[in-house]
């Protein structure tokens, strides 16, 4: 509806162009209603997003106000008040819509700023705030992932000489006490948390196993590391015998796997946020 009455409208314009160009048949008080006519239709382009009621009023208003000059026509004294001002309603019109185009190039320029920069901190605080909460979760996935690469490698060299290490136990103390005891979480996402607290489970039965198979009398360290700013000695153990410690031994492996299988999908999702977030750009 709006667009064919704006159309019509358009079309009596140019209708009112031609009688204008090979007579002088209209009347000014035609030209300043024309005037303020254009200045309604423009005025919905001063809009940042697209308003399609009001520019359903202004093409409704316009379209009643496009009639009112023949009825002013026959009031003969309205019609000569208002034909001294014709000029200047024209010049006032031709002036705003002149502004609105520029206006409109200074929003839509805004608007192709946000787009090649969408953490643009004054225009998206929403998107910039969720990247820096990509980068804290990516931060705190790749510090622990360090940490169990570390470990990992004391497996090769202990584990392949039927012998047990506590590095895997020393890591899930650290995370426990690094966060739980103050009722702290590793990450804004509460999927994410719930991911780690079923993690931390899986993890920490087999470390309670690896624990339980370790001799204390055969102990020897093998290496030192730095968990959360605490230095611990990584020592191994040789495998108390008995006949259950070979199935024991596989279901802490088996267990150790199933939480290393649900850590690798915590830092998958976190790397996965990092790079969404276009982080790098952001800090």
């Amino acid at each position: 509806m709006t667009n064919h009455l704006t159309k019509g409208i358009s079309f009596a314009y140019f209708t009112g162009a031609v009688i204008a160009l090979f007579s002088n048949a209209l009347n000014s008080i035609f030209i300043i209603f024309a005037t303020i006519i254009a200045t309604l239709l423009a005025i919905p382009e001063l809009k940042r997003k697209n308003n399609e009621k009001l520019k359903q009023w202004c093409a409704i208003i316009s379209g009643v106000l496009l009639i009112i000059p023949f009825f002013i026509l026959k009031l003969e004294s309205v019609s000569k008040l208002l034909q001294p001002f014709s000029d200047s309603f024209t010049l006032l019109g031709l002036g705003i819509v002149v502004y609105t185009i520029t206006k409109k190039q200074e929003l839509e320029g805004s608007l192709h700023e946000v787009a090649q920069n969408p953490y643009d901190k004054q225009v998206n605080n929403y998107a910039y705030l969720q990247a820096h909460m990509a980068k804290y979760e990516y931060e705190v996935a790749f510090e622990i992932s360090r940490y169990i690469e570390k470990i990992g490698q004391y497996d090769r060299s202990v584990l392949g000489w039927g012998k047990v290490h506590n590095g895997w136990a020393n890591l899930y103390d650290c995370l426990a006490n690094h966060y739980y005891p103050e009722h702290r979480q590793p990450f804004y996402d509460s999927y994410l948390n719930e991911k780690f607290k079923e993690f931390l489970e899986v993890f920490g039965k087999s470390c309670s196993k690896f624990g339980a198979l370790s001799n204390p009398d055969t102990h020897k360290v093998v290496g030192s590391m730095d968990i959360f700013n605490v230095d611990l000695d990584v020592i191994s153990f040789s495998i108390l015998q008995n006949n259950h410690s070979q199935e024991k031994l596989e279901s802490g492996v088996s267990d150790l796997k199933e939480a290393l299988e649900i850590w690798k999908e915590i830092k998958e999702s976190t790397y996965s946020s990092y790079e969404r977030y276009n982080v790098d750009d952001v800090v």
